[in-house]
């Protein structure tokens, strides 16, 4: 078959030029018999005047106009004859599709159907704006401009790949710059999806709708497609936005593809770009564009992303990949950028002359290895062309189903290959964990390690850290922490590359011990295993950023957030140097930085991030992800925080129910979130749904981390809470003890939650009237209020001092309460951004002691105070609204004990009675009425 650098080929297209569905020219005006006129109106849509007209059908400019909703968008009306049933169930398919792509450099699919003369049509954003080349050369942007211009385009068709779309017509034509200098690119999937599985002679027709101007060899002798026809697209892009000269016209004046690029350009003259000169197009540029247009799709870059990278590596002066690793070659790339260091320069060199001996003596293991990475590469290519829409034959293929045949294939197709069999079980069990199922990735990584080479320890240690890691995410920590031992000791310590592969499995060997509770040494991993591949790696390599990411994880869980959002900043700055914004790995540093946000109480801040990470992860990644239910948990807990209770509990709910919804659910995490759910539920005052997502997640975390985890015991002493709440005290009491025994016990563990253990059992004893009890416990747990080196947060000082402050008060030692009350004020408790609920607390203690001290002005401007602020956040009903109330009510009464208020007193004790009669509260009701004057004051204490 001809291919581009044969001169049938060249031929073929020039006399074809403009035979199929649109050229980059101007477009022909001449209407067709069906055209409809200006005015007429397609479903909501009133079109405006004609923009242009194809092979296909004509684009005009339009209008909503229905529900006094104006929005002016670009209508393609599809000609008549093209109405078929089966276009119509594809264009409905395809919608789906192309609602999926969502990029600020790929122009929205607004909406589609059909006209009333039953032509189908879509509706795609308007961009008001130039072609990309003639922007190019209205703005005489030199080469960098363009190159970073055309980066933009490649994460916009990468983005598309990752969604498993093809554009199939990518061309000059349709990628328009809008007025900000963002290219947007046009017409994504509309051409795969009019093309019918029965147009089987179209070369004359143009019934094939690309343009073969920019077709690569195999689309055009009717081939399947797959993401290498873009790859080799873009490069015919990128050739005439550099040249000036399209790049089937150049191959008919030069065979030799390398030197297309200056004689292009020469060639051009002044038709050419004028900011570009012949020179500034030889070397590294000729080399990127020879990979991405060569006529073999296997023998150009393996994806988009790797083009772009070459790009990138041109722009830093960095070596591209499109050039063979010679001596010669790197050294020269080495020698430009460090031309002050040429003798540490010339020892490089001498290293390198002695490797290339060793590397010849090696040539026979070499050369097995390449047969190996050759088969794998094969059958992975041949698995994910069931991708390309004519592999799929009409389904719908997903990461999932592409994974499932491929699992399902290694063992029929490679029988008698064990080694490439555990080189793709492992690969697949790897992609397994990424799109959230560890329980198939272990299955995999398991398969993969009965057959791997024993020789080969590499894939032995890839798939023993996997296996870990896919454990530690089904809450599998021994097995985990089995695994990741067993990886270690595999690692050739005499290899040249041991101690990266040594970093990798410490990498996770760090997550194993965070999720054993052992937060110090996890950090210390994650500082070790950071500075290791920074100083092999680089910077800004993948996996150091992965790295530095991790690190700022446990320095957050170390509680220096501050230091975490330094780190997490870098993270998010590296990224956004060497990937796309759509990356996964940028969702998980946003994610982290909204954590550190949060912690660090700049709330609104974190509110905005939060709620970005959901929508990147909701588009980036699969249904029931772990990591997106992650980001609604995150999300939720930031909207309580605010008071929005109810939109919380929706969003737990919803990433709960996608935990669920996995064949492995991620045990930690769903436990966590339903002892997350249970805290909403008990704010809430749903004390029922409460109980029953704590105990649930006692059951999940249990089993995994045993009973003296710090998670189960905070999951159980927030239970022991819920039962305070509802009278049952004697319960509560016991199991709180038993907590706050084993805490007491612990080397280590965070004081926070060993004073709200503490907290919530000087509660249960006070409500059953033991207050001398409560207020020791108390007491007991002043040390760690007053020792400025523990990391406790102002929160839990502040509601432990006030918990303190409440027994105080009932006991009559009413100086020594109001100094709680004043240390709990100095943590910031009655600030303006603090919780609802802990600043309406602070106000009730202070109405409590007004009472006590027969200060009745000051209790009712101290309740009135507190019960607009639960009112605030809290229904009716809420024992936060009742305590108010009833304080409210006993501070009326005290100054104006008149029929009105004996009213208000009896009306409050009568629900007290029915909801809380176990609560201290309904005595005090029952007190006040009985009396028919105000008791005399208390007399003051000698402070």
């Amino acid at each position: 078959m001809p291919g581009p650098n044969d001169p049938a080929y060249t031929a073929a297209v020039l006399r074809t030029e403009g035979a199929t569905e649109q050229r980059d020219g101007p477009l022909p005006q001449a209407a067709s018999a069906d055209e409809p006129e200006i005015g007429w109106r397609a479903g909501p849509w009133q079109l405006l005047r004609l923009l242009g007209r194809g092979g296909m059908g004509a684009v005009y400019l339009a209008e909503r106009v229905e529900h006094d909703f104006q929005q002016r968008a670009a209508l393609k009306l599809i000609k008549l004859g093209m109405d078929s049933e089966e276009i119509q169930r594809r264009f409905v398919s395809e919608r789906r599709i192309l609602a999926r792509l969502e990029h600020p450099n790929i122009a929205r699919l607004i909406d589609g159907g059909v006209d009333a003369r039953g032509r189908p049509y879509f509706v795609m954003e308007w961009v008001d704006g130039p072609p990309l080349i003639e922007y190019a050369d209205q703005q005489q942007l030199d080469v960098r401009a363009r190159l970073r211009l055309f980066l933009k385009l490649c994460e916009a068709v990468s983005h598309a790949h990752r969604q498993l779309v093809v554009h199939r017509d990518l061309k000059p034509g349709n990628i328009l710059v809008n007025s900000r200098g963002e290219p947007k690119l046009l017409d994504f999937g509309i051409a795969k999806l009019l093309q019918s599985d029965t147009d089987k002679d179209t070369s004359a027709t143009g019934a094939r709708f690309f343009t073969r101007a920019y077709a690569a060899p195999e689309q055009i002798r009717g081939e399947p497609v797959s993401t290498a026809t873009d790859v080799y697209a873009l490069g015919a892009v990128l050739f005439e936005l550099l040249t000036g000269m399209a790049l089937h016209r150049a191959r008919a004046l030069v065979q030799e593809t390398r030197e297309l690029l200056v004689r292009a350009r020469r060639q051009a003259g002044e038709d050419g770009p004028a900011a570009i000169t012949p020179r500034m197009l030889a070397g590294d540029l000729a080399l990127v564009l020879t990979k991405a247009v060569r006529d073999e799709p296997n023998r150009r870059y393996a994806s988009v992303e790797a083009l772009a990278d070459d790009i990138r590596a041109y722009l830093d002066g960095r070596p591209v990949r499109a050039r063979p690793d010679s001596l010669g070659y790197r050294s020269r790339r080495f020698l430009r950028r460090h031309w002050i260091g040429v003798l540490a320069s010339t020892a490089v060199l001498v290293a390198i002359l002695v490797g290339s001996g060793l590397a010849l003596w090696q040539a026979r293991i070499a050369r097995e290895e390449a047969l190996r990475a050759e088969a794998v590469s094969a059958f992975l290519s041949s698995v994910f062309q069931s991708a390309t829409p004519e592999g799929a034959a009409g389904s719908d293929i997903t990461a999932r189903s592409l994974l499932e045949r491929g699992g399902q294939r290694i063992e029929l197709e490679l029988a008698g290959q064990p080694a490439v069999q555990a080189r793709l079980y492992a690969t697949l069990g790897r992609a397994w964990f990424y799109i959230g199922d560890s329980a198939r990735a272990a299955t995999l990584l398991e398969a993969g390690r009965a057959r791997v080479d024993p020789q080969d320890w590499r894939t032995q240690t890839a798939l023993l850290r996997d296996l870990a890691q896919a454990e530690l995410a089904a809450g599998k920590i021994d097995l985990a922490r089995t695994h990741v031992d067993q990886a270690l000791s595999v690692v050739d310590p005499g290899a040249a590359d041991s101690e990266l592969q040594q970093a990798r499995v410490l990498s996770v060997s760090k997550s194993v011990y965070g999720a054993e509770g052992r937060y110090d040494q996890a950090l210390a991993l994650a500082r070790q295993v950071h500075d290791t591949l920074r100083s092999l790696l680089g910077a800004d390599a993948e996996e150091t950023l992965q790295a530095l990411n991790d690190l700022g994880t446990w320095t957050l869980e170390s509680g220096d957030a501050a230091q975490a959002l330094s780190i997490f900043d870098q993270v998010i700055a590296g990224r956004r140097a060497s990937s796309t914004p759509d990356h996964p790995e940028m969702a998980t540093a946003m994610h982290n930085r909204q954590l550190a946000l949060f912690r660090l109480r700049r709330i609104d801040e974190a509110l905005v991030e939060a709620r970005a990470v959901v929508e990147l992860r909701r588009r980036i990644l699969p249904p029931n992800h772990r990591d997106l239910a992650r980001s609604l948990g995150s999300l939720a807990t930031i909207e309580s925080s605010l008071g929005e209770l109810e939109e919380a509990r929706a969003l737990r709910r919803e990433g709960i129910d996608m935990l669920r919804a996995q064949k492995s659910p991620d045990q930690l995490l769903l436990g966590q979130e339903l002892t997350n759910q249970g805290v909403d539920d008990y704010r809430l005052a749903d004390l029922d749904s409460a109980a029953r997502d704590l105990r649930e997640a006692i059951e999940r975390l249990q089993p995994q981390l045993g009973a003296e985890h710090a998670r189960v015991l905070s999951a159980r002493s927030y239970l022991a809470l819920v039962q305070i709440y509802r009278g049952e005290l004697i319960e509560a009491e016991r199991e709180l003890r038993l907590i706050s025994a084993i805490e007491d016990n612990q080397e280590r563990g965070s004081i926070s939650q060993r004073l709200a253990t503490r907290r919530y059992l000087a509660r249960a004893l006070r409500w059953q009237g033991r207050t001398a009890e409560a207020n020791q416990i108390l007491e007991d747990s002043a040390g760690w209020l007053d020792d400025p080196g523990l990391k406790v947060s102002p929160t839990a000082r502040a509601r432990t001092h006030l918990e303190w402050a409440l027994g105080l008060i009932d006991t009559g030692q009413l100086s020594a309460a109001r100094e709680q009350i004043e240390q709990a004020r100095a943590t910031g408790a009655g600030s303006e951004d603090g919780a609802v609920a802990d600043r309406a607390q602070l106000l009730q203690t202070e109405a409590r002691l007004a009472l006590a001290r027969s200060d009745w002005a000051t209790a009712r401007t101290a309740a009135e105070a507190a019960l607009k602020l639960v009112r605030s956040e809290f229904e009716d009903g809420h024992w936060e609204i009742a305590e108010a109330s009833a304080l409210l009510a006993l501070a009326r009464f005290r100054e104006d004990a008149g029929a009105n208020q004996r009213a208000d007193l009896r009306q409050l004790l009568e629900w007290h009675e029915q909801h809380r009669p176990w609560h201290p509260d309904t005595d005090k009701l029952r007190d006040a009425l009985r009396t028919t004057t105000p008791p005399a004051p208390l007399r003051r204490q000698t402070p």
